[in-house]
């Protein structure tokens, strides 16, 4: 009598033990029922028998079955017609079948990714370009029965070369270990990353093909792991000095301790749960642009002020938040000072337009101004539609610096000038005589508003008259006009 062989296609599997329960979602009833002929149906699946003979058990949803030989050729299949939740991860079959000797292993499984077989009293799993030897079948198991064997497929990672597919095979809830090195995972040639199917050759009883999908929670380096604390204890152990973030791609109300350095959670608003972090450990949050509200709790486009962040972090010991950096999505705003955990649930931060945004701005064509506080209130004040504006930028702050102030009762001057000579646009540089000096030889003038005033420092500011040589203040002596009245003579103040 032909014997069992079980030939999953477009396999793949490897992961290390999770610090919490992974979650899998089922996408596959293989055997949802079967008809009074023995023919199953499948619930995101089709079977095609192949012209197989079949009967059903009586009393149990199960058939059974005998191919033509134990060829692939004549193997019937069970094709993956639904879509799995997930990608990339681990996806384990629950089978429920007889397990006897086949009576040769086959030579070539040009289709199958992986396989699996009993020959002569051993276990067997084909890699891909061959059968790899595992534990021994144990006294006392009864191929007459039907047996629990479950196949982990693991596809973790987007690069194949760098992180082999590999599977891993139980019999009755126990792994099956690899003869040669002890090793439960076989490694597969395989650069699939998700299960499509399952053929089955030979003859036997089968009564459970379901298939199940591990979500990723948490992205580490290309790698999904079905738990943020996974995924936070390889970045802890990873000794990389420029680590990625942790990029939380699913909804998770798991609490996780940070305990390692230099960790990056991009939580992308999926983080419920709180983290909790060592006050000497230095801790990043990357959340997204539509992450950030207002006092009131609305999402709103981040400009300047104070935003909260719906994350719970927690510093161990009710420590300030010395060592938490929140990195911004957008280039163009920064942080001011300390993030702060407010409500129990959010952090709270203080978001000011970059410096590099406006050490970019060059309003005279040439230099930029020094970017200090007193730039800062000085824009706040005189242009702050531009200067807070979520899509500010270097040419924005630009052009609001030069433009000329001329509406009513405003100097004319452009902004960058005003702030160069230490005054509002409002307040007028026209030059107004002094007191005669009793000279005969002209007119003393000079410019009230910037008599004693604090200029800037980003120019050194000189005034000329006429033809005449620049002089460092604003008192002004202005020549008799030597052509009769009406006469004029420019008076200019000059930026260098």
């Amino acid at each position: 009598m032909k014997k069992t062989c079980f030939l999953p296609f477009l396999l793949v599997a490897a992961v290390s033990a999770v610090a919490t329960a992974d979650t899998y979602t089922n996408f596959l009833t293989g055997v949802s029922s079967v008809a009074p002929g023995g023919t199953p149906t499948a619930v995101g699946g089709t079977w095609n028998v192949n012209g197989a003979s079949l009967s059903n058990v009586v009393g149990k949803t199960a058939f059974e079955f005998e191919t033509q030989d134990e060829s692939p050729e004549s193997a019937m299949t069970l094709t993956v017609t639904a879509a799995p939740a997930d990608t990339n991860t681990i996806v384990r079959l629950d089978l429920q079948v007889t397990l006897a000797d086949v009576v040769d292993l086959m030579e070539s499984i040009p289709e199958a990714q992986s396989a699996f077989a009993v020959c002569t009293n051993s276990y067997n799993a084909w890699n891909g370009s061959e059968w790899v030897a595992l534990d021994e079948v144990p006294e006392g198991v009864d191929d007459t029965q039907t047996t629990n064997l479950t196949v982990e497929l693991c596809y973790l990672g987007t690069n194949a070369t760098l992180r082999p597919r590999t599977a891993r095979f139980s019999v009755g809830g126990v792994a099956l270990h690899v003869r040669t090195n002890g090793s439960e995972w076989v490694e597969l040639a395989t650069t699939a990353d998700n299960f499509a199917g399952l053929g089955v050759s030979g003859s036997g009883t089968f009564a459970k093909a379901d298939a199940s999908v591990l979500l990723g929670v948490a992205e580490y380096k290309g790698v999904k792991y079905g738990s943020l604390s996974n995924a936070v204890v390889v970045a802890e152990s990873d000794e990389d000095s420029n680590k990625p973030a942790i990029n939380v791609v699913r909804k998770t109300d798991e609490s996780v301790e940070i305990n390692g350095g230099n960790i990056t959670i991009a939580d992308n608003g999926n983080v419920k749960g709180e983290i909790t972090v060592d006050p000497s450990v230095p801790v990043n949050v990357n959340p997204k642009a539509d992450e950030f509200e207002d006092a009131e709790g609305q999402k709103v486009a981040v400009t300047a002020g104070e935003f909260e962040i719906p994350i719970n972090i927690s510093i161990k010991g009710d420590q300030p938040m010395t060592n938490l950096t929140v990195v911004l999505p957008m280039s163009n705003k920064e942080i001011v000072g300390t993030p702060v955990k407010v409500g129990g649930n959010k952090i709270k931060v203080t978001i000011q337009t970059a410096t590099s945004v406006l050490e970019g701005a060059h309003p005279d064509g040439v230099k930029g101004l020094v970017v200090n506080s007193k730039l800062r209130d000085y824009l706040n004040a005189h242009a702050r539609e531009t200067y807070v504006d979520a899509n500010v930028s270097s040419t924005s702050i630009e052009n609001a610096l030069k433009e000329e102030r001329k509406g009513a009762n405003e100097n004319g001057l452009p902004l960058y000038q005003s702030y160069a000579l230490g005054i509002t646009p409002t307040t007028s540089v026209k030059p107004v005589t002094v007191a005669s000096d009793g000279a005969a030889d002209g007119v003393s003038l000079t410019i009230p508003a910037l008599e004693g005033n604090e200029p800037s420092g980003d120019y050194t500011i000189r005034y000329k008259v006429g033809d005449g040589e620049p002089v460092s203040t604003p008192t002004l002596k202005i020549p008799l006009p030597e052509r009769g009245a009406g006469s004029s003579i420019a008076v200019k103040i000059l930026f260098n």
